[in-house]
């Protein structure tokens, strides 16, 4: 069997969204995520130290890789109703809580428990 890069990985959310959920992302890459910091090193330093524009411009970058990134979930609203997913509806992005969001971004980076 040939080696097949591992990019595209699933994690358990349980943590976010309950038990038996999941969320399916493409990790960036150790380019991409140094260049994300250092183009928003100042505001990794210390979001209320920095512009309004400056977190503004860091919160849509920040959105548009959950956009990009999120292949898949099974996620859903405070009523239990399924979200859809960011590449098909932007919007959602808001809709998550910053604990949702802050978990995607770790999953990026390759944190969290690896579902199977």
């Amino acid at each position: 069997m040939a080696p097949q890069r591992q990019s595209i990985v699933t994690f358990d959310s349980t943590e976010v969204q309950g038990e038996g959920s999941w969320i399916k992302v493409r990790m960036i890459t150790h380019g991409e995520g140094k260049a994300f910091q250092r183009q928003y090193s100042d505001v990794m330093g210390g979001i209320d130290k920095v512009p309004f524009e400056r977190r503004q411009e860091f919160q849509q970058a920040s959105d548009a890789l959950v956009v990009s990134q999120v292949f898949d979930w099974n996620w859903v609203d405070d009523n239990g109703e399924p979200l859809p997913l960011p590449k098909d509806e932007p919007s959602v992005v808001d809709a998550l809580t910053e604990f949702e969001h802050r978990f995607i971004g770790q999953s990026l980076q390759g944190e969290g428990l690896r579902k199977k």
